[in-house]
């Protein structure tokens, strides 16, 4: 009886020890990773990211639930010589019964990915489509959610697309690669335009996107930190 009592006891401190640490104030600074400072070719950038940083959704919706069927074979190695082999090729892999066509972007590597994943929607039926991936330096979020937006238009429900913090496509550019945080921020923008939200950027007006589609955000993730950004947005 009296090894039971001790070991409830011992419990008992434990969750109060949980319960205290579950409810102390996170401390107003803990976590947060300052931005570059500005200068030469990174001025532009560090503008945008702070702007990414301080984007409000002009509304807020209740959070919705996407119901996504994950590919099982996928492939992301294509015939790129031209647009038409490009889709071609994507055809002959969709006859051959592969579940997804994805497309790195890399501007300096490959031809543009939105006019190949435009001529890969027209040429097919059932594969999914998207890049894999793209990042928030190469491209603004706005003019990735539109192209994104604008691939589902041409194949309806059947386009994903691949979100990360940027490497071979980045670097090449003479750039560095998105922070955790600035991942984050531009998701968060991507998906409010997906949505249908209007989105404060600090312009005239909040931004929304016309043409918005329910287009899911699939976010690569490896550390402890993205993974846990990713699942929380």
């Amino acid at each position: 009886m009296g090894a039971d009592r001790r070991r409830r006891a011992a419990g008992d401190e434990g969750r109060d020890r949980v319960g205290a640490a579950r409810h102390r104030a996170p401390h107003p600074q803990r976590g947060r990773r300052p931005l570059a400072a500005p200068g030469g070719g990174d001025a532009a950038r560090h503008a945008l990211l702070q702007r990414l940083r301080a984007v409000r959704l002009h509304r807020r919706r209740p959070a919705r639930v996407v119901r996504v069927t994950s590919p099982r074979f996928g492939l992301n190695r294509f015939d790129a010589r031209s647009v038409d082999a490009f889709a071609a090729d994507v055809r002959r892999a969709e006859a051959l019964g592969w579940d997804a066509a994805l497309q790195p972007d890399s501007q300096l590597r490959r031809r543009d990915t939105y006019v190949l994943l435009a001529a890969a929607a027209r040429a097919t039926e059932r594969i999914t489509l998207g890049p894999l991936l793209a990042n928030p330096v190469n491209r603004h979020p706005t003019v990735t959610a539109s192209s994104i937006a604008t691939i589902d238009e041409l194949a309806p429900g059947r386009v994903l697309l691949g979100w990360g913090v940027g490497d071979t496509a980045v670097r090449l550019a003479g750039l560095r690669p998105a922070r955790v945080k600035e991942l984050e921020a531009s998701t968060r923008l991507m998906r409010a335009l997906l949505d249908g939200e209007a989105v404060e950027v600090g312009a005239a007006r909040p931004a929304r996107l016309p043409h918005h589609r329910p287009v899911p955000i699939w976010i690569a993730a490896g550390g402890p930190r993205t993974l846990r950004m990713a699942g929380g947005v």
